[in-house]
């Protein structure tokens, strides 16, 4: 649920099969009320914040390739993709020898994909693909001050992706797509930032998010005192 909470996009799930297996047998009734009242409430939260995510990532994908076909088009996604392998390829170029691949590390601090390797000689491993940060719902929810952190970590090699599921022109740009036409990230984006953010869904994502983070900090400092002390004083306002 911490990764749930923190990632907010369709393909960060959680579990709750624990949470329904202690309520289908009882057990649920014997932790502590006060705790289980911030369980119970951290459990519809989180569910609610999630309701929001998939409506807000499909007007994202409705609005993203209207504002993207202004600075790019098919041809120039072939022919950066094109440019861009190449670039890679010839920096790897020296230290491909004897069948040896230099199985570069791009670490990510952000959601992404690495670049992928054409496998299929093993004497001669090759890029086929460029890297794609992306940009998921909950950079939405942080800007304008994700802009100003993407662009710290987005390399030149790398589309910026803003469907995690499409991957194709239309949903993606390029740091030169911006140079060319002279403007910021957050510049690029701020319109289409404004039109989701008067959605009641994102509004309502913005809130269910907040309160899922207090509640869970709250939870997790809970469990953490019941590790050093099960019973406590509290428990017996509880019975009452």
């Amino acid at each position: 649920m911490d990764r749930a909470i923190h990632a907010n996009n369709m393909e960060t799930k959680y579990s709750s099969d624990v949470y329904q297996k202690l309520n289908q047998n009882g057990n649920f009734g014997r932790i502590p009320k006060s705790l289980r009242t911030k369980i119970d409430q951290l459990y519809g939260a989180e569910g609610g914040a999630q309701g929001c995510i998939t409506p807000i990532a499909h007007e994202i994908s409705i609005l993203m390739p209207q504002v993207i076909a202004k600075v790019r088009n098919e041809n120039d996604d072939v022919v950066w993709k094109e440019k861009t392998i190449a670039k890679l390829n010839a920096e790897a170029a020296s230290e491909l020898n004897q069948g040896s691949f230099p199985m570069t590390s791009f670490t990510f601090n952000h959601a992404g994909i690495s670049p992928s390797v054409d496998m299929r000689d093993p004497a001669h491993y090759k890029f086929s693909s460029p890297g794609t940060v992306l940009w998921e719902v909950a950079d939405w929810m942080n800007f304008p001050q994700s802009a100003s952190e993407v662009e710290k970590i987005w390399q030149d090699t790398y589309f910026l992706g803003f469907d995690e599921r499409a991957e194709i022109w239309a949903y993606r740009i390029t740091r030169e797509d911006l140079s060319k036409n002279h403007t910021t990230l957050e510049e690029f984006l701020k319109l289409t930032y404004e039109a989701i953010a008067s959605d009641p869904q994102f509004q309502q994502l913005l809130r269910d998010n907040h309160t899922v983070l207090k509640l869970f900090e709250s939870v997790n400092s809970s469990l953490a005192d019941r590790v050093k002390q099960p019973k406590q004083l509290r428990d017996l306002i509880d019975l009452l």
